[in-house]
């Protein structure tokens, strides 16, 4: 069970807001009340990487979204919705459409632009389709 206690205790342990992080878990719970459609579920379904995982404020970095199909997915691929913790330090487009192919694997890369900070500052990057998956990127001055 999560407790009021042990949120904070994460939000404090990640450097973010105690809202940004109840917002995630409110959203993981929704998920698993979701169909998984399209993925695999023996496999990872969908997966969020962000490279590289530290940078300096100012500069770009590169996000994949990567999806195992277990059939081919709807013409024009699947809609994943970004989310950025804090827009003031990073921002992501608001969503991205992963292609779905005949081979059951695709990616899609997506620009996450990171804004000029004076202390460092951790940003949760969330990808929600069903399926609710998040890193941390962390933006140093």
């Amino acid at each position: 069970m999560l407790t009021t206690t042990r949120l904070r205790s994460l939000a404090h342990r990640f450097g973010l807001p105690i809202l940004a992080l109840f917002v995630v878990v409110a959203a993981v719970a929704a998920a698993h009340v979701r169909a998984r459609a399209f993925t695999n579920p023996g496999g990872p379904g969908i997966v969020l990487q962000i490279s590289p995982t530290t940078v300096k404020g100012g500069n770009t970095v590169t996000g994949t979204l990567s999806l195992r199909a277990t059939e081919p997915g709807p013409i024009g691929g699947v809609k994943i919705l970004l989310h950025s913790s804090n827009t003031a330090v990073a921002t992501v487009p608001s969503s991205v459409y992963l292609p779905v192919s005949n081979t059951g694997f695709t990616k899609v890369t997506f620009p996450v632009t990171t804004h000029k900070v004076t202390s460092t500052q951790r940003v949760a990057i969330s990808a929600n389709n069903s399926i609710l998956n998040t890193t941390i990127l962390t933006v140093t001055p």
